[in-house]
């Protein structure tokens, strides 16, 4: 039981990251998220739990339940990590349902850390904090809506 639970933590994991990873990779340290179309919604998420003062948070945003921890992500952000909190916006969000995935590249390479089971060894959260039990959270479970004016997001990285 506990190698399919690694193998299917494993499997989200892997796919976390490359979904942060590509979006993430076309953007500039500390950028907003671009690429989105105009509206009035704004998302202000702060990264809590950050225990090293390094590298870059990697951030990609969702807007459909079909797409969530794969390729196309709708935003992207990388952040310094100059604290033990980081903050930073997706700015002009049409209305509708998002989520987040995020990760710690503590080495700054691009690519989130995995040990030899691929297991991830740098940090990691979701929008709403949404547990990870058995695989990667559902969509319902990271979803929160957007609408005009400020939406606030806390992750804590696990």
């Amino acid at each position: 039981m506990k190698t399919i639970f690694k193998m299917t933590v494993l499997s989200a994991s892997l796919m976390t990251a490359l979904s942060i990873g590509a979006c993430a990779s076309n953007t500039t340290p500390a950028e907003t998220a671009t690429k989105l179309e105009a509206g009035h919604g704004q998302v202000v998420v702060t990264v809590t739990g950050i225990k090293q003062q390094k590298g870059k948070i990697m951030a990609a945003l969702f807007n459909k339940k079909e797409n969530f921890l794969g390729p196309n992500a709708v935003g992207g952000v990388r952040v310094p990590v100059t604290g033990n909190k980081v903050s930073f916006s997706f700015k002009d969000l049409p209305a509708g349902e998002y989520a987040i995935t995020i990760f710690q590249d503590v080495d700054s390479n691009g690519e989130m850390a995995k040990n030899a089971f691929g297991i991830p060894t740098e940090p990691y959260g979701f929008s709403n904090d949404a547990p990870i039990r058995f695989g990667p959270p559902k969509w319902d479970a990271a979803r929160f809506s957007v609408g005009e004016g400020k939406t606030t997001q806390t992750i804590t990285l696990k």
